[in-house]
């Protein structure tokens, strides 16, 4: 038969002593507002070196790269909470800035402030057409695409490409005519030689009678 032990009250001076080396044994453990500002200190120069970045980021594309990880992660992302996280984070003025400003640096090489600059000294409105900018809009860079094997080796940067901002639809146009000005004037000058060929042509081949009956279908259009 197990018996039991009971123990026998403290008296006043050992549990005085016993409160006092728990005291000790607290202040021994606890980190002082100085020790502590170091290891914070410590712990940041140790995260800022390039050595420990280089590790971390090995790690983490080792990581993601897992098939573990990937179904983790589409299996968080599909969750409707994760979603309606992601829809309020973006429609923030601080992560469209920010998103802004990261798109900015990493498709032109530049800043928003140096994109507000080109902005403002346009009068805030496409050189081409003078459409003004809508705020849910904004003027896109265009940036000369013929140069973009001159960035690849390392001869000029990604800013020296940007050529101005326009609107959407002229963006697009000049695209079809080598994103140059020097590309338009060519097109201009063939646009000029095919129009006098045209009307040699036409005057060869088309009979009196019919370039009056041309005239007036063109008067009555107008």
């Amino acid at each position: 038969m197990a018996t039991t032990r009971t123990r026998k009250p403290l008296t006043e001076a050992a549990r005085a002593a016993k409160a006092a080396r728990g005291a000790a044994s607290y202040a021994a453990r606890t980190v002082t507002a100085e020790q502590r500002t170091r290891q914070h200190a410590a712990d940041r120069k140790y995260k800022a070196a390039p050595e420990h970045q280089a590790q971390r980021r090995a790690y983490n594309r080792a990581r993601n790269a897992t098939p573990e990880h990937q179904a983790y992660e589409r299996a968080r992302r599909a969750t409707p909470e994760y979603q309606a996280y992601e829809r309020a984070r973006r429609a923030t003025p601080e992560y469209q800035a920010q998103h802004r400003e990261s798109e900015y640096r990493r498709l032109y090489g530049i800043t928003t402030a140096q994109y507000e600059r080109m902005f403002t000294a346009l009068g805030s409105k496409c050189p081409l057409c003078k459409t003004p900018s809508r705020s849910s809009r904004r003027l896109a860079v265009h940036h000369d695409h013929i140069l973009d094997d001159r960035v690849a080796r390392g001869e000029i940067t990604k800013a020296d490409t940007v050529v101005t901002i326009l609107c959407g639809r002229h963006n697009r146009y000049l695209t079809l005519y080598g994103d140059s000005a020097a590309g338009l004037r060519d097109a201009a000058d063939k646009l000029d030689a095919a129009a006098a060929i045209t009307r040699a042509a036409l005057r060869a081949t088309v009979s009196p009678g019919e370039v009056d009956m041309l005239r007036d279908e063109t008067d009555d259009d107008a």
